[in-house]
């Protein structure tokens, strides 16, 4: 279990009521609080929101991503798959209901957005705890198909270590270098970085371009080679880095 996520929950039950409807994979173990289990290939509706679920064991055996489809929503809360409630409850429901119009009529460039937790952050992913290598090239090669214009929404801002770190692995990189120049500019006003697309992942991000053949120094190696390199390059770059920040 990933406390930093699923610490919450406990605690949001006893707020809300047992009534209250926890997402999470089936492939986690502990006492999460969860209610409604999910693995690759389940769909559900959050509201008016379609969502589909694609596992991704790699940072944690049970780790899941979730994608949104705005162009598949609903416009009656009833139609919400996993919601099991009585006729005066979804009554209730549905008259409190206001659809969000702020995902549908935000400047998005796609009706895409997808939720990756701890498997990929802009423009690096998420320490391998239960996974290997193997993996997550088994992971990103499912995504890759994915429209470039899809909003990633990650679960951690490390905007500015990883592409820090990725320029020490492309230092020639004009995408790396003016992703950095604004990720630095956006922290330094408390702006939030999140999210990016996937277009601009695969154009700065060292790990998908190591698995898509894109960093010409990788390229001796297999592709589950340099994704092994890549994290033994980082860990010295993060104890280089962490020593830097605590001088």
């Amino acid at each position: 279990i990933i406390r930093d996520h699923a610490g919450g929950n406990k605690e949001l039950r006893q707020e809300i009521g047992r009534d209250l409807i926890i997402v999470g994979s089936s492939a986690d173990f502990g006492d999460t609080y969860v209610n409604k289990f999910v693995w690759d290939g389940d769909a559900f509706m959050v509201g008016n929101l379609h969502v589909s679920v694609m596992s991704s064991p790699c940072h944690t055996k049970g780790h899941v991503l979730y994608e949104i489809d705005t162009t598949k929503t609903q416009n009656v809360i009833q139609q919400a798959a996993f919601i099991d409630q009585s006729s005066s409850q979804k009554s209730k429901l549905q008259d409190n209901y206001k659809p969000s119009q702020k995902l549908l009529s935000s400047p998005a460039r796609s009706p895409r957005l997808l939720f990756t937790g701890d498997t990929l952050f802009v423009g690096g992913v998420g320490f391998f705890f239960e996974g290997t290598s193997k993996d997550f090239v088994s992971i990103i090669r499912r995504l890759l198909p994915m429209d470039e214009d899809t909003l990633l929404f990650c679960g951690h801002e490390y905007s500015k270590k990883n592409l820090s770190f990725a320029q020490t692995i492309e230092p020639l990189s004009a995408n790396i270098q003016k992703k950095l120049e604004e990720v630095t500019k956006l922290r330094e006003n408390k702006m939030p970085v999140i999210p990016t697309t996937w277009g601009e992942e695969l154009s700065y991000n060292p790990y998908i371009r190591v698995v898509k053949g894109d960093i010409h120094s990788f390229r001796e190696n297999s592709v589950l080679e340099g994704i092994d390199l890549l994290n033994e390059k980082k860990a010295e770059f993060a104890n280089e880095y962490r020593l830097a920040q605590n001088k």
